[in-house]
């Protein structure tokens, strides 16, 4: 985006060699076949024994290395607010950044028959299976970069990605009380889907 390039030109790098090309992953994700999407969807969801024909909600939550003892209560938040919407989850594993390991051990806890973990996805299955989400909840840079371009709702928590610009279907910076979680998560719900 312009905001990055602005950047680049300070660091130094001479103005007729900056460009401003915009998201590389947007061909790839704009591209994609819808019954190939649905296809890898339906696959992804009755791996983890979901139901392919009820919705579900992505979550994609990674530790902040500035706070990891705060990660605990911050996951089990986010369960709380997923068990009171009655819709079923696909959960991604963390990274491997400090805090991660209090993330893991909640989530081989707390994850049942309707919240599922998953460890490992390729990058065409995660695309299919965000695309047919109706919301994605976290604070995932893809949640930022990608689900803009697949009109997905979004409820980015926390700052880990403060300072990024974002497009309209991302609520940003949503705090960690169930409140706070709770009303951005049914607003999102609400509005269903966003233009690409």
């Amino acid at each position: 985006n312009d905001r990055a390039r602005q950047i680049v030109m300070q660091l130094g790098v001479p103005q007729e060699r900056v460009f401003n090309v915009g998201c590389t992953s947007s061909d790839y994700l704009l591209s994609l076949n819808d019954s190939v999407v649905t296809s890898r969807c339906n696959s992804i969801i009755s791996k983890y024994n979901l139901d392919s024909q009820l919705p579900y909600i992505l979550v994609s939550y990674h530790p902040n290395t500035t706070e990891p003892d705060h990660e605990g209560l911050r996951v089990k938040a986010i369960f709380s607010v997923i068990r009171s919407l009655g819709f079923q989850a696909l959960w991604i594993s963390p990274n491997s950044d400090a805090g991660s390991r209090i993330i893991e051990d909640i989530l081989a806890s707390e994850c049942s028959d309707s919240i599922a973990r998953v460890v490992n996805i390729s990058p065409l299955d995660y695309a299919a299976v965000m695309k047919k989400s109706i919301l994605c909840i976290g604070n995932s840079s893809s949640f930022v970069r990608d689900s803009g371009f697949l009109g997905t709702p979004v409820v980015l928590i926390g700052n880990r990605q403060k300072d990024r610009q974002f497009a309209p279907n991302v609520l940003p910076l949503v705090d960690f009380t169930e409140s706070s979680l709770q009303e951005a998560v049914n607003f999102q719900i609400s509005v269903a889907s966003y233009p690409s």
